[in-house]
């Protein structure tokens, strides 16, 4: 049985949640091999700007989305 994809043609629009306002190395793992579209970050995730401005470049890091 083979294991299914999670990107691709085949792959079915899915939400991935993430708890507490740091991205976890085994989160930054997951995102960077499922490259998502988007991401979707709510008011639990964020504390103060400083924190939510790390916070969004850790999620762009590993999805090759860097805006500088």
């Amino acid at each position: 049985m083979s294991r299914a994809s999670l990107s691709g043609p085949e792959a079915l629009p899915v939400i991935f949640g993430m708890s507490g306002t740091a991205l976890t190395p085994v989160g930054r793992d997951f995102f960077r091999e499922t490259d998502p579209l988007e991401f979707i970050v709510f008011a639990r995730s964020l504390e103060m700007p400083s924190q939510t401005r790390r916070l969004f470049t850790s999620l762009r890091d590993p999805a090759g989305r860097v805006e500088r």
